[in-house]
């Protein structure tokens, strides 16, 4: 099972500026996504930045079922 916590604590580990979350490719649940925010700024003393990625469907991407 996947756990968040895990996940997302261990980016906060590195010291990076900044965090890329693709919600567009991955699975995620409105409450995962949002509970992986909260603990990213919670375990960066808020620090790091999170960068979201979200589905998204525009007119090129109807077309291309055509």
């Amino acid at each position: 099972m996947f756990n968040v916590h895990q996940a997302c604590c261990k980016n906060c580990w590195t010291g990076a500026d900044w965090c890329w979350i693709d919600a567009e490719r991955v699975a995620w649940s409105p409450t995962q996504l949002m509970e992986c925010i909260q603990i990213i700024i919670h375990a960066s003393a808020g620090k790091m930045i999170h960068v979201v990625r979200v589905p998204n469907k525009t007119a090129f991407d109807y077309m291309c079922g055509v």
